[in-house]
């Protein structure tokens, strides 16, 4: 049976650094793609990421488990990500990295591949969004958190949120449509 959030929190703070790797393997590919919905830059992204991760590392002790361990590691990757952005001004710059290269592992399938790429393609439709829509998407649809949780994380009602997502699924489909891509398509 996998070791619970609350397990390793717990370990950790009793000075076991094997336990922090584990919080680390958990949730930084998630995390990574939140900042990268935000910062829209790859490279500020694991920056941030890494800072993100220094930041939860030494407030381990202020979890209070008030909201999930999830909730509140997100809080802190997207705060992280907001600060990294009004620092590096990035808000109103596009970058765009679309992988050049790929790998496929003899393990996978082709439909496997297929998905997978399919999955890439979306997430570099949605990084063409603005931030505002773009981190909101990313946690509700990609991350599947509850409104509760993105409210808790992004400190907007769900009303905005609601609203957000609504007003973002339309920027989205008029930039598959600019691209000819389809909702099929994913």
């Amino acid at each position: 049976m996998p070791i619970t959030d609350l397990e390793l929190v717990s370990l950790v703070l009793q000075k076991d650094d094997k336990a922090f790797e584990k919080i680390l393997e958990r949730y930084k590919d998630k995390a990574f793609s939140l900042l990268v919905g935000i910062l829209k830059n790859k490279s500020i992204a694991e920056d941030a990421l890494q800072d993100s991760f220094v930041k939860v590392y030494f407030a381990l002790s202020t979890f209070k488990g008030e909201s999930s361990f999830s909730t509140w590691i997100y809080s802190i990757v997207f705060n992280t990500g907001l600060t990294y952005a009004k620092r590096k001004n990035i808000f109103n710059k596009r970058h765009i990295a679309i992988e050049d290269g790929f790998e496929i592992e003899d393990k996978k399938s082709k439909s496997d591949f297929f998905e997978n790429e399919k999955s890439k393609l979306l997430i570099e439709l949605i990084n063409l969004l603005p931030e505002k829509f773009s981190s909101i998407i990313i946690l509700f649809y990609m991350e599947e958190l509850s409104l509760e949780e993105i409210s808790k994380i992004s400190g907007l009602t769900i009303s905005n949120i609601k609203i957000l997502l609504h007003r973002g699924r339309i920027q989205l489909k008029k930039i598959a449509d600019k691209h000819k891509l389809t909702i099929e398509d994913f």
